[in-house]
């Protein structure tokens, strides 16, 4: 009966070792996975992390090139609008010297004709 006992203390022994064993292989696959998805959640920040950047340095250089074509823009239209200005002001030059000019070939022309009324007349 002793033997019996005894047989039976080691087994539950070795029964408690090989739960003992299980529990600690258990344990170990579950700190893998778990290290296993911590590093896939790390590199999937990582990759999104990137693509973020990215996107935001494609706006920022897409904001900077449409700044820059802004500013010819605006560059042009000032030249333009100065090259009108400049063009209307010597339109009004030219316009003002041929008023002058006509003004006083009729002046010249009103006094020579009462020179004559006044020959005639006379």
């Amino acid at each position: 009966m002793i033997t019996a006992l005894r047989v039976r203390l080691e087994d539950a022994a070795a029964l408690q070792v090989a739960t003992t064993q299980e529990i600690a292989t258990d344990r170990e696959q579950d700190r893998r996975e778990a290290r296993q998805t911590v590093q896939a959640v790390r590199d999937e920040l990582e990759h999104l992390r990137f693509e973020n950047d990215e996107a935001v340095a494609h706006a920022v250089q897409t904001s900077v090139d449409e700044l820059n074509q802004l500013r010819v823009t605006v560059q042009m239209l000032r030249t333009e609008l100065e090259r009108l200005a400049a063009d209307h002001a010597d339109e009004l030059q030219a316009r003002d010297g041929a008023f002058r000019d006509e003004r006083a070939q009729l002046t010249g022309t009103i006094t020579a004709l009462r020179d004559q009324l006044e020959e005639h007349r006379g």
